[in-house]
């Protein structure tokens, strides 16, 4: 028992010289030592060289460059800011010289759309003037411009786009106060929430608006020549997208 308690020290006194040297030989290699002396059986790696004198401190000494934080900046870049609307009318916008513009914009609009007209007044009121008699003359203006007045739809889907005459009607004293609305509504996906199946969100996206006072005489004359106006500038509107649209066409032939 004794003689194998002695190997164990003498095994255990070997491995700490070992131990040791290997100890001292890295702390004289980082003290400037070219060389380092192995100890018996155990190999030395040897250090990379260094090839321009000085090389080694520049190297800690040198303070590396921040890296840019693309994430900060494009958390920036969303949030966001007050700012102040300047176009209050359905259209395109488009941002130019720090403000967003608007304007109207019926291109690859069908030329299938329905024709509806809605007159408000009180029942009792004697003027003139019906639905119909207006919805026959945008009708009319339509077809001169090879706009279909019927919304054509596959499957299920709403009867879009649709152009809608809108009129409101009050008797004054001597005469009416009359405002008259032309808008085209279309079916369009908004961005704040997915539309499922079976679902569909109108918006208007052209509108004309006229207020007028006129007298008795003279009120059925003036609604109808407001009424044609507007129906007109919308179909002038759309012949100019369409003929916009075949040279575009044209261009890529």
């Amino acid at each position: 028992m004794i003689f194998r308690d002695k190997n164990k020290c003498f095994i255990s006194s070997l491995l700490m010289i070992f131990v040791c040297n290997i100890l001292q030989a890295q702390g004289s290699s980082s003290m400037g030592s070219s060389t380092v002396t192995p100890a018996t059986s155990i190999q030395s790696q040897p250090l990379p060289s260094l090839t321009q004198p000085g090389a080694q401190n520049a190297q800690k000494t040198s303070t590396p460059q921040a890296p840019i934080d693309l994430g900060k900046r494009a958390s920036l870049a969303r949030t966001p800011v007050p700012q102040t609307a300047s176009y209050f009318h359905p259209g395109a916008l488009v941002y130019n010289g720090g403000r967003w513009e608007g304007n109207d914009n019926l291109l690859n609009l069908s030329s299938n759309i329905g024709v509806y007209v809605e007159i408000l007044k009180s029942p009792q009121d004697p003027i003139q003037i019906s639905q119909e008699q207006l919805q026959q003359e945008v009708i009319e203006i339509f077809n001169k411009s090879n706009i279909h007045p019927a919304a054509m739809v596959i499957g299920n889907h709403p009867a879009l786009p649709v152009f809608q005459i809108k009129l409101f009607v009050y008797p004054l004293e001597k005469g009416y106060a009359a405002y008259c609305e032309g808008r085209l509504f279309e079916s369009v996906n908004p961005i704040r929430f997915n539309l499922d199946q079976g679902m569909a969100f109108q918006a208007i996206t052209w509108q004309r608006q006229s207020l007028f006072i006129e007298p008795k005489d003279k009120i059925v004359a003036v609604i109808q020549q407001q009424v044609g106006r507007m129906a007109q500038g919308f179909a002038d509107l759309f012949r100019a997208y369409q003929s916009r649209k075949a040279e575009q066409i044209s261009e890529f032939n």
